[in-house]
């Protein structure tokens, strides 16, 4: 995936990691008297919450930002940012001196959900460790009745109750509250992508529907869906991708999974084809198999 880069994938990458945090960085470092220790573990502290932040923009999946990178690319800075956000929080947190009995209380409670969230994200949402020891697939398979992919999400959602403890943190801080232009840009960069998360978490409401009229299989891990859309929705366009979710059956998961459109509009704008290879769990288990009855795949989706 990442041996040929784009330059807007190298521009991402830098902006996420680096441009976005500078400006905190610049305001603590100017404008708050402290040893060079004390200072380094306020910079670590605010990469992790700013990368937390990135992490949580990254969730509402931009389609801007994925028609220069990829979905894939998307992806794996989403989870790198995650790991890197732990690690700084850990340096944070053992290299902050001692501080106030709430300022301590949720700084930890947030770096516990960090924690929490990194394994869960690992074992649950990721294939990359699961695929390669055999107990962690064991415990995967034990616990996968339960920690479906929808419960999955939302243990990922605690990503927001980690960024309120952190803010609250930040605020309870005697030397950044009196700080008013580093509170001001800080509840900025805080507001504005809580904003736009919630704005686009509003705007997934109004879903495009559609209706499954054929599934076969080409090939054995191969299987070909084709989807009509309601006349009302926007046509698609060559080489677009939907997150697709089934309704209407209790063997089929209700969690959204990515496709690809396999096919061009200019025959039928409003009818998509998706080529789909059975690689993962849900490919394998849920939709994407002859054996179902047909009518299952006669209902409505939505597409996201």
């Amino acid at each position: 995936m990442l041996k040929k880069h784009s330059l807007a994938l190298y521009i991402t990458w830098i902006v996420a990691l680096a441009v976005i945090p500078l400006p905190l960085i610049i305001l603590t470092n100017s404008r708050l008297t402290a040893d060079y220790e004390d200072l380094f573990a306020y910079d670590v502290g605010i990469l992790a919450y700013v990368w937390w932040l990135v992490i949580i923009f990254l969730s509402t999946r931009p389609r801007w930002l994925e028609k220069y990178i990829g979905i894939p690319s998307m992806y794996f800075l989403h989870a790198s940012l995650g790991v890197a956000a732990l690690i700084a929080a850990t340096a944070h947190k053992f290299l902050s001196r001692g501080a106030d009995h709430l300022v301590e209380t949720t700084g930890d409670i947030a770096w516990y959900l960090a924690i929490v969230g990194i394994i869960y994200a690992i074992v649950f949402m990721s294939g990359w460790l699961v695929d390669r020891f055999k107990l962690l697939r064991q415990i995967k398979l034990k616990l996968s009745i339960i920690c479906s992919h929808q419960v999955s999400v939302w243990i990922h959602r605690l990503n927001l109750l980690l960024i309120l403890l952190i803010w609250l943190h930040v605020h309870l801080i005697d030397d950044f509250s009196e700080m008013t232009s580093f509170i001001t840009t800080f509840d900025a960069y805080t507001y504005i992508i809580i904003g736009y998360y919630l704005l686009a978490k509003f705007i997934t409401l109004f879903k495009t529907n559609g209706t499954v009229i054929a599934n076969k299989q080409l090939a054995p891990n191969t299987q070909q869906l084709v989807i009509k859309l309601d006349k009302n929705d926007p046509a698609y366009q060559a080489g677009d991708f939907y997150f697709v979710s089934f309704r209407g059956s209790k063997l089929i998961g209700r969690e959204k999974h990515p496709f690809s459109v396999t096919t061009a509009p200019k025959n039928d704008p409003h009818e998509i084809t998706f080529t789909i290879q059975k690689l993962g769990d849900f490919t394998k288990k849920d939709p994407i198999s002859t054996n179902w009855n047909k009518s299952i795949f006669r209902r409505t989706i939505r597409t996201i």
